[in-house]
């Protein structure tokens, strides 16, 4: 309470992906229980709860490699409706599926690529 983080980033859906979870469509509020139990109209609930409870922080969307297209898509779907900052990851090292050492800073050295772009278009 009380801090408001300048950025807020959220890495979802991939172990939703990889369960093979029923992928539902975008929506952008009037959820029910039933949406929420697919991928796609959770996701777009988590980034509404987290803009309206953070309205001064910046969203970061992370999409994850490998993903379902259609998933890839409706997470950017979300994040242009809400404003978000979206980083769709590009080849990063892996073991067992999972991001190793090299993989995360991969992943870091990403992030802030897009960071920096946003900063550079929002002067």
């Amino acid at each position: 309470e009380g801090n408001v983080p300048d950025y807020i980033m959220v890495l979802g859906c991939t172990n939703d992906d990889w369960l093979e979870r029923e992928v539902g469509k975008v929506q952008f509020g009037d959820w029910s229980e039933d949406d929420l139990t697919k991928v796609l109209p959770s996701y777009g609930f988590v980034i509404d709860h987290l803009t309206k409870s953070y309205p001064k922080s910046k969203i970061v969307s992370i999409i994850n490699t490998n993903m379902k297209q259609e998933i890839t898509e409706g997470m950017i779907a979300v994040g242009e409706h809400y404003g978000a900052i979206t980083v769709e990851l590009e080849e990063i090292d892996k073991q067992h599926g999972h991001p190793s050492a090299i993989g995360m800073s991969q992943i870091a050295e990403q992030i802030g690529n897009a960071l920096d772009e946003e900063k550079k278009l929002s002067r």
